[in-house]
């Protein structure tokens, strides 16, 4: 595809993707010889938010595109230092609707994450295909426990500390957890609640790691990403984040430490890019929609 046509259809918000065939480990995943190379699959959640052990992904292909072999490797949103870049072998599983890859979950939080995707080809199967979107090499997908809803802590407990009490281990307070479910529920505002939780997660790292500047300002400006989200979600995002705020910041030591982590970003240049409003969605961890 012609890459003036590429950039062209992603001004427009048209969804387009791409692969790459990779022969030099030197060489860009989406680049051969400086041309884009038109993607040969594509991969759509099945299950998102999963709710259950295995996610799930329709492999879709061309019938000349033979998969022989496929491997992945997941990085949680949180993670800004990938601990591990090697992608694990998998098989594919014969749907309803074509092959999909499933991944298992049992050991992984609740949060959302990244899959990356390469795969073998039987008609050569020296390259690897890797699958990229018009925005992304990965695919966006959220992961939920049943574990049922949190208790509301004990409240002189909860706010002894800065992080307060997260009793799934979700990287949310349980007490704003609640609020989040109460007032942004998920059956009738998913997007404005997955956006919530993706905020509070930043700014509840960027508390744990308040004393390295460095990290703290990079979860931080993680957290704004969440801001940028949910104005793109909503026309009232911006004081849906105000009240959001209010929560998080409930006691004078969380807003201590607020301050400070905010200081820290004063005279830097950590901070996002402009972006327009249209473009806003690529700041959601998780497939966002307007509400």
């Amino acid at each position: 595809m012609n890459i003036k046509i590429v950039l062209f259809m992603c001004v427009l918000g048209i969804h387009t993707t791409y692969a790459s065939a990779q022969n030099d480990k030197n060489q860009k995943p989406n680049e051969k010889n400086g041309v884009v190379k038109q993607l040969q699959f594509d991969l759509v959640p099945l299950n998102s938010p999963v709710k259950e052990p295995i996610a799930k992904f329709l492999i879709k292909a061309p019938t000349d595109f033979d998969i022989q072999q496929i491997s992945y490797r997941l990085l949680s949103s949180t993670d800004l230092i990938e601990k591990n870049k090697n992608y694990s072998p998998s098989k594919l599983v014969p749907g309803s609707g074509g092959n999909e890859l499933h991944i298992p979950m049992n050991n992984y939080p609740s949060g959302f994450y990244k899959l990356f995707v390469k795969v073998k080809i039987k008609k050569d199967q020296q390259k690897e295909y890797f699958y990229k979107s018009a925005y992304h090499d990965f695919v966006r997908f959220s992961y939920e426990k049943s574990s049922g809803e949190v208790p509301m802590p004990d409240t002189e407990l909860n706010d002894s500390t800065v992080l307060g009490i997260d009793s799934d281990k979700n990287g949310i307070r349980d007490d704003v957890q609640i609020w989040i479910n109460k007032t942004y529920n998920s059956s009738s505002f998913p997007n404005t609640n997955n956006a919530l939780k993706q905020t509070h997660r930043h700014f509840q790292l960027a508390f744990e790691n308040y004393l390295n500047k460095d990290l703290a300002v990079s979860y931080y400006n993680k957290a704004q990403e969440g801001l940028e989200c949910i104005m793109w979600i909503r026309d009232d995002g911006y004081m849906i984040y105000k009240k959001h705020k209010a929560q998080l910041l409930n006691t004078p030591e969380r807003i201590k430490v607020f301050t400070m982590i905010d200081s820290y970003t004063h005279g830097t240049s950590d901070h996002l890019p402009e972006t327009s409003i249209t473009e806003r969605h690529q700041y959601c961890e998780f497939n966002a929609a307007n509400e």
